[in-house]
């Protein structure tokens, strides 16, 4: 919205740069008629003064006179003028270091989507280790606890004597218990083989890789934490300007589609947190005793959806810096009401102040159209059937432009 402000402020401006220039141009031509008054005075002291000569003296009078009004009348303008110029030099700077805030907060935006983007399926990918390792510790102490079911009695004897030889030397202690376990294994692996070995090691592993995602899951957490914030931060500069635009569209689509339907609204969905899914939903209803719907493909009919297409696309005009458009068999589906309402908002809108040039291609016009001042109807005139010009001169001139007021 600020930078359309600013482009009118400019255009403004320029009409007041060619005000200026107009009446420099009228000062110029006073100036001249006054040096050919004076030559002809001139001339004319050298000979008798006549009747003559008093008449131009007194025209001459009449016109410094005449002179020195225009001075006092243009004085303000011009003075204006070199105001405007300078408010027009402090726009235009300041338009191009908006340009560049824009760019800049643009490119970083975009910089922090990517790393956001790569940090996050980075976490997924270790929280999906960290829970594929889970179930496969898991798997492998049950296979552990399954393992011990094979021991033999000896073997339990053995290890009810061990613990009862650790309790009495206080060695139940955490250090302790890890100097067994780590003991106790490397027995495991010299006295068995197979099986039971492999699903230590394994274990072992699993442990090892736990351990290392645990590690690497906080300071996952706290980076997308501060991408979370920076994106927020963006965010809360740009979603009410994109706010501000979306409105703008909805109160002109609005507005329009009353002559075209019963009710007609645009929407922001924005629920997902990936900013590439946001989109607009256009609501239309076509019948007063139904309501807002979305536009889809099953809803409306053919005519009612090309309708509301060329309404849309009309709300859009002004909100982008595009030389010029170029919309082709918009009519298509039409009746003929909906095409004399559609082509009059499409001439209301282009011939508008900030509207931008406008091509609309058709066949045929229909009778009764509304035409606009600003607008030209281009007749092309080709082929075979088209008469000789060599025969008739006159026919060179078929097909000038005709501007309509």
């Amino acid at each position: 919205k600020e930078r359309d402000d600013l482009t009118a402020k400019i255009s403004r401006q320029t009409r007041a740069e060619k005000d200026r220039e107009k009446y420099v141009t009228h000062i110029e031509t006073f100036k001249d008629r006054m040096r050919v008054e004076r030559k002809a005075i001139n001339k004319l002291k050298h000979k008798e003064m006549d009747g003559t000569a008093s008449k131009l003296v007194t025209k001459i009078g009449k016109l410094e006179e005449r002179k020195i009004e225009i001075y006092e009348l243009i004085e303000p303008t011009i003075s204006k003028i070199c105001e405007l110029d300078e408010k027009l030099l402090d726009a235009q700077i300041f338009a191009i270091q908006e340009n560049n805030k824009f760019s800049t907060i643009e490119s970083l935006n975009e910089s922090i989507l990517t790393t956001r983007e790569d940090m996050l399926e980075k976490r997924n990918e270790l929280r999906s280790a960290y829970v594929k390792a889970k179930e496969e510790y898991t798997q492998a102490l049950k296979d552990y606890k399954a393992l011990l079911e094979t021991f033999s009695d000896e073997d339990r004897l053995e290890l009810e004597k061990l613990v009862t030889e650790l309790q009495e030397s206080d060695a139940l202690t955490e250090e302790g218990l890890n100097a067994e376990i780590n003991r106790i294994k490397s027995q495991m692996r010299l006295r068995r083989n197979g099986a039971g070995a492999d699903s230590l090691k394994r274990l072992e592993e699993v442990e090892k890789e736990i351990q290392q995602y645990e590690q690497k899951l906080p300071e996952l957490d706290v980076d997308v934490g501060i991408l979370d914030r920076q994106i927020q931060d963006l965010v809360s500069v740009w979603r009410p300007k994109l706010d501000s635009v979306i409105r703008t569209i909805a109160n002109d689509f609005s507005e329009n589609m009353k002559a075209v339907a019963s009710a007609g609204d645009v929407q922001l969905d924005s629920e997902s947190e990936n900013f590439s899914e946001w989109k607009l939903k256009i609501l239309v209803s076509f019948r007063d005793s139904h309501g807002l719907m979305q536009l889809n493909a099953a809803q409306p009919s053919g005519g009612e959806k090309s309708a509301t297409t060329a309404v849309f696309l009309n709300s859009l005009q002004g909100l982008t810096n595009t030389p010029f458009r170029v919309v082709d068999e918009i009519n298509q589906g039409m009746d003929s009401k909906n095409e004399r309402l559609i082509h009059e908002l499409i001439v209301r809108k282009s011939c508008s102040a900030r509207g931008s040039q406008y091509f609309l291609i058709t066949p045929k016009l229909l009778t009764n159209l509304y035409y606009g001042t600003g607008m030209r109807v281009h007749c092309i005139l080709a082929g075979r059937w088209c008469p000789d010009y060599e025969d008739k001169v006159e026919f060179l001139e078929m097909g000038v432009t005709d501007k309509y007021f």
